[in-house]
């Protein structure tokens, strides 16, 4: 990632620094890449004073105040609530025992030791990492890191931090693992983190407790940011805006971890504020868009995981949003075949949005629907507009890319698949740049033909808004203003012009 900044010492080893708390050290070794958290402790305290003396201290006096005080608090108070009033117990106590606090990150280490989890924490606050797995107790951590690929790690988790991060997940989540429900999944979010937790349990798993834990980053990527690290073009980042704002419904489709959510996260921050968004989740990778300016009514629904019969079902929530008045949706994940029946049955009511579902390619994700989930062909003509993600890999060095953007269309009936796909941007891997395959878009599209016939937009006014957008995102690129609010008062704008 072109963001990041390191330093490399004589032995060809990369340093760099997680908040002035951890020094990360990256070698590559006969064996691959190796990732190595270590803490900086003389960044906590004076030098004076010894830390490890400080933690015992601080341990043993709020031992009993935390299995008193907080533990029965758990079914009332989110992980993010218990975590601050562990804060302010520990400040309250510093400041009896006269330590001078240098920095804050010496009170996070120490709730995080309190709670069983500070092997975790480097790589829970690492904004480079993307994935954390752990494939059972007393094993070595390993990772997906943006900018260097697959990592091993020095860290080794115990049994013991894997059912503390367990027992954690299932409060914040009203879940439970055993063996009628040997796998459970859910978001822990804090002023720190925010991360999805998959965890597996025997009798599926051969080897104990087995963690995937998805990690989001904490200030969400904006359309100029992936424009700069090259996952997208100005040109398609303007024409997706385009088609956004006249309410075109987007589907973005990859293999996992090919960035589906972070390009719907950026679309989606620059809705019209006016507009009512409706958003059903079972995991929360959407962004709290408040202090934007946005009418969010943000719904969780329970997990598909090892679930059955649950009481709050996406696809029973979808359905109702024919009586809720929704200018767009965003559905996140579309996993099941209750999941895509919904999605169908609002977009054949003219309800749209975004979503991301997992395929290859397009041609899986339209036979994915047809065989595994008995969508008919003819309700995927109101898709809209399909984006395949995917991930390069070049020198062990991890970019995500937007490979394709095709629109879905009808074709002869008789057909064994009577499905076809306009492409209209296509990846080239020897530019690094995905290109329109087109030199007159307006007339190419079958969206914007359908948009100049229903909402009479004329090729003109297509034109000159695809020119302002993408104008607009390279400056701000070269200025490397990747700031949300630059994007959208521009955007504005240009609203307020028409």
């Amino acid at each position: 990632m072109t963001l990041l900044e390191y330093s490399k010492t004589e032995n060809d080893a990369i340093i760099y620094q997680i908040n002035n708390m951890y020094k990360v050290i990256i070698k590559n070794t006969k064996s691959g890449v190796l990732y190595k958290p270590v803490i900086n402790e003389q960044t906590y305290m004076n030098h004076d004073i010894d830390v490890t003396l400080i933690l015992r201290r601080v341990e043993r006096q709020f031992s009993s105040i935390i299995k008193h005080k907080l533990i029965q608090k758990y079914e009332k108070y989110s992980f993010s609530k218990i975590i601050d009033e562990i804060k302010c117990l520990i400040i309250e106590v510093l400041k009896k025992n006269n330590y001078l606090i240098v920095d804050d990150s010496f009170v996070v280490f120490i709730i995080f030791k309190l709670l069983g989890l500070e092997k975790l924490l480097p790589y829970l606050l690492d904004e480079y990492i993307t994935e954390i797995y752990i494939d059972r107790p007393n094993t070595r951590i390993y990772i997906d890191h943006i900018k260097f690929g697959r990592c091993t790690t020095t860290t080794i988790v115990d049994k013991a931090t894997l059912e503390k991060l367990k027992n954690i997940l299932e409060l914040e989540n009203n879940l439970s693992l055993d063996t009628s429900t040997p796998s459970i999944k859910g978001d822990l979010r804090t002023d720190y983190f925010h991360v999805r937790v998959t965890i597996d349990n025997y009798p599926i798993t051969v080897d104990g407790l087995a963690v995937d834990i998805r990690k989001y980053r904490k200030k969400p990527f904006t359309i100029t940011e992936l424009v700069h690290l090259g996952t997208i073009s100005p040109l398609l980042a303007s024409f997706l805006i385009f088609l956004m704002k006249r309410k075109i419904n987007i589907l973005i489709i990859g293999r996992p971890g090919s960035g589906k959510t972070t390009l719907a996260n950026a679309i989606d921050m620059l809705t019209p504020s006016h507009w009512r968004k409706i958003y059903i989740e079972d995991v929360i990778e959407s962004i709290d868009q408040r202090t934007m300016g946005k009418h969010q009514l943000r719904l969780k629904v329970e997990s598909y995981i090892g679930k059955e019969k649950t009481r709050y079902k996406k696809s029973t929530e979808i359905i109702k949003l024919l009586h809720r008045n929704p200018d767009w949706i965003f559905l996140g994940e579309i996993l099941t075949k209750d999941h895509s029946e919904a999605l169908f049955h609002a977009l054949v009511s003219g309800i749209m949005g975004i979503e991301t579902y997992h395929a290859a390619t397009p041609l899986d994700a339209i036979l994915r629907w047809n065989i595994f989930h008995k969508i008919p062909f003819y309700a995927m003509r109101n898709l809209g507009l399909i984006v395949l993600m995917g991930r390069i890999e070049r020198k062990n060095t991890r970019y995500i890319r937007v490979l394709e953007v095709v629109e879905p269309y009808l074709t002869n009936s008789k057909e064994k698949i009577p499905v076809g796909f306009n492409t209209i941007f296509k990846y080239d891997m020897s530019y690094d740049h995905i290109f329109c395959v087109t030199d007159n878009l307006f007339h190419k599209s079958i969206n914007i033909k359908r948009l100049h016939k229903t909402q009479n937009v004329r090729k003109i006014d297509f034109i000159s808004e695809i020119a302002y957008y993408t104008k607009t995102i390279v400056q701000l690129v070269k200025k490397k203003d990747f700031s949300y609010s630059s994007l959208q008062h521009l955007i504005g704008d240009y609203n307020a012009f028409l």
